[in-house]
């Protein structure tokens, strides 16, 4: 699959997860957060995560760029994911808790 097209169903699976998320679809969730784990695995074999993700963090929706700097965050990427992250905090949708509960548990983790 190219980058393009990649990018494209990682943010579906990240917007459709909020949606299960709201319809109480624990499975659908979780289902939507493996898809989007894949595919940032399948770009990461290649030495690539970094590249794929990276676009997304100035995505329209706050829910892509949340979900993009998040897995940036989970592969070590913090300089480009901790300011995104920041910003997120103040967001009025679910993303802003999401987001300042996502710091505060990778700060308790890195110490």
């Amino acid at each position: 699959m190219d980058m393009p097209t990649s990018r494209t169903r990682f943010s579906e699976a990240a917007l459709n997860f909020w949606v299960a998320l709201r319809e109480k679809d624990a499975d659908r969730a979780n289902d939507e957060t493996a898809a989007g784990e894949q595919l940032v695995e399948d770009w990461a074999r290649q030495d690539r995560a970094r590249e794929f993700l990276e676009p997304m963090l100035r995505d329209a929706d706050p829910k892509v760029r949340f979900a993009a700097a998040s897995t940036l965050l989970s592969h070590g990427e913090e300089d480009v994911a901790l300011p995104v992250l920041e910003e997120l905090k103040s967001d009025s949708s679910m993303v802003g808790p999401a987001a300042w509960l996502r710091l505060k548990t990778w700060k308790r983790d890195a110490q």
